[in-house]
């Protein structure tokens, strides 16, 4: 049989057990080394408590047990906060800034192309020397409508030859310094006979319009207006009404 010694060297040394054969009685009473059984329990539960285990070494994975009463355990035990050692930020999302629209004139008037200038309620070509114009050269009447009518310029084919009236409006805007405009004499579509039209000249000094029926006075003075040959040449300037 085992003795007690034998289970406290195995328990706590490892040491293997070794059979003495048949029981024997004790040949001497107790050593000061010999282990009781109360020695051997409190020696056995002194390695395995460990009583001393904080939440900290349980989360790193140190096993725990403990006898005693109100030791840390499941029924004790108490969460950790834990402080991330890396922060992963997340990539800005860009909205980009819309681009503002431009209106018509906005894109072609002064501001923009300078192509066109508004005057009252229409827009008229600037260059005197540009697409709206016919490149400055001179038309017939017949010629100058058919141009106008197939004009298509400025993203815009609603293109025409000014009126009379209109024209006289453009002539008020040159002299009185709104915009420049080059010296020479324009036509229109308002006729003074069977085969004449009005003409505006820019190269007058005045810069007054008159009324059809005075600029057909033949004792009015001519001022800036004076009745041409549909079939004479003249200067053209586009306009379009304001939208």
């Amino acid at each position: 049989m085992y003795t007690l010694q034998n289970l406290y060297e195995y328990l706590m040394n490892g040491t293997a057990l070794t059979v003495t054969g048949s029981f024997q009685n004790p040949t001497a009473g107790p050593a000061s080394s010999t282990k009781t059984m109360r020695q051997i329990g409190d020696d056995i539960k002194a390695l395995l408590d460990q009583c001393d285990a904080t939440a900290a070494d349980v989360k790193s994975g140190k096993k725990f047990f403990c006898a005693a009463a109100g030791s840390w355990g499941v029924q004790t035990g108490t969460w950790v906060t834990v402080t991330p050692t890396h922060t992963v930020t997340p990539t800005p999302t860009i909205t980009p800034t819309p681009t503002p629209t431009m209106n018509w004139y906005e894109q072609y008037g002064p501001s923009g192309t300078g192509d066109v200038v508004q005057i009252g309620t229409m827009y008229i070509a600037c260059d005197a020397r540009g697409v709206g114009c016919y490149g400055g050269l001179y038309l017939t009447f017949d010629g100058a409508t058919a141009w106008s009518n197939a004009l298509e310029w400025a993203g815009k084919s609603d293109w025409r030859l000014p009126s009379y009236a209109e024209m006289c409006e453009i002539m008020g805007a040159v002299y009185s310094g709104s915009f420049t405009y080059s010296p020479d004499t324009y036509m229109t579509t308002d006729s003074c006979g069977p085969d004449s039209i009005y003409c505006v000249r820019f190269d007058w000094p005045l810069g007054i319009c008159v009324t059809e029926e005075e600029a057909e006075d033949p004792d009015f003075p001519e001022y800036n207006v004076y009745c041409n040959s549909k079939s004479a040449g003249a200067q053209v300037r586009a306009v379009r009404s304001v939208d």
